[in-house]
């Protein structure tokens, strides 16, 4: 059939964990627009992602993340899509397993198990990162937005 044979999935680094220097937490988020984003204070420009949307309780027909006003980061469930990634985003049990990483210049997106990269441009005072749920709510089990530090640091 055609889920047989060879697969490649993608994880990121052991070693990412160990960039961490902060977290914001929300767990059993029910989002829809125009409700008070928990994420609008965050002003930081290097920092991952890590969510984990519940298919079954979100009813919007397009739900993710905005960064820098201008990049979308989004997952639709009627195509069960993932922005601009290749084939199909199907939930695994349920879920949808998101991890981004975002830096000055790139955006790395990790959704269950497949992986995407792209260029990003950031304006300065442009709002980081905003929740996005389009004709409907958003439900995450989880929520979380870790501050990174440089790698050069």
């Amino acid at each position: 059939g055609q889920g047989d044979g060879i697969r490649l999935h993608a994880e990121p680094s052991k070693e990412a964990l160990t960039l961490r220097t902060k977290t914001k937490e929300v767990k059993n988020l029910e989002f829809k627009a125009g409700e008070k984003d928990p994420l609008a204070d965050y002003k930081e420009d290097l920092f991952e992602i890590e969510a984990v949307i519940d298919a079954a309780g979100t009813n919007a027909s397009e739900a993710g993340f905005r960064l820098y006003d201008s990049h979308q980061a989004t997952w639709k469930p009627s195509g069960q899509t993932f922005s601009d990634m290749e084939g199909a985003q199907a939930p695994v049990d349920g879920k949808i397993h998101v991890r981004i990483f975002v830096d000055r210049v790139s955006m790395e997106v990790f959704v269950n198990g497949s992986y995407h990269a792209r260029y990003i441009r950031q304006t300065p005072g442009q709002q980081p990162i905003r929740i996005i749920s389009e004709g409907g709510a958003v439900k995450f089990d989880s929520l979380k937005v870790h501050t990174l530090r440089s790698v050069w640091e």
